[in-house]
């Protein structure tokens, strides 16, 4: 919601109000638009995940935690340029879409809604996002357990079990739980 002189005025739904601070965590969730589209093999997963890695480099984003769904995707990142946000993702959806539509031959087809970015609040909001991040896997029903989470490998969990081991993982889950799978936007 907007407040404007008339009072309040109700926001469309997929051109959410973005907070741009230099140096902040954030969470970016982004959809498929209208569900006319999936993320249905690796290969798409794929040249998405490399998109995000690559244009996250280019625009000095640090990329914390990821994961790509069939129709979504969430980053729990941190931006030396709050600015670079808006461009960053811009970028991954331009890019992606071009790419997928000369394979596909659909020229012109749009395939993203607009992102959705939450700015971290505190260390606890911040692992909270990261175990939500985690277990979207088990949210969507692609595994049933967090021991089976190394098993979807469009996360970056395989990245902290090697990084961290997976009792370290386990912890943090135990000690910041996802209570409420539900996030705003998250389907769409």
């Amino acid at each position: 919601m907007e407040f404007t002189r008339k009072g309040f005025i109700k926001m469309k739904r997929h051109q959410p109000r973005h907070i741009y601070c230099d140096h902040q965590l954030y969470f970016i969730t982004a959809h498929i638009y209208k569900n006319g589209f999936l993320l249905d093999g690796d290969l798409k997963k794929d040249k998405l995940l490399l998109k995000i890695f690559c244009f996250a480099w280019e625009y000095q984003i640090d990329l914390l935690a990821w994961v790509v769904m069939i129709d979504h995707y969430h980053l729990l990142i941190k931006t030396r340029f709050g600015k670079n946000i808006s461009n960053y993702t811009g970028k991954i959806h331009s890019g992606f879409t071009f790419e997928m539509n000369e394979l596909e031959g659909k020229k012109g087809r749009r395939l993203w809604h607009n992102y959705w970015d939450w700015c971290i609040r505190d260390e606890c909001d911040y692992w909270k996002q990261f175990n939500y991040i985690h277990n979207n896997p088990i949210k969507h029903g692609l595994v049933s357990i967090p021991q089976e989470l190394r098993k979807y490998r469009y996360s970056s969990y395989w990245h902290y079990i090697r990084m961290k081991g997976e009792d370290w993982l386990l912890n943090v889950f135990e000690s910041y739980p996802v209570l409420d799978f539900t996030v705003k936007n998250d389907e769409g």
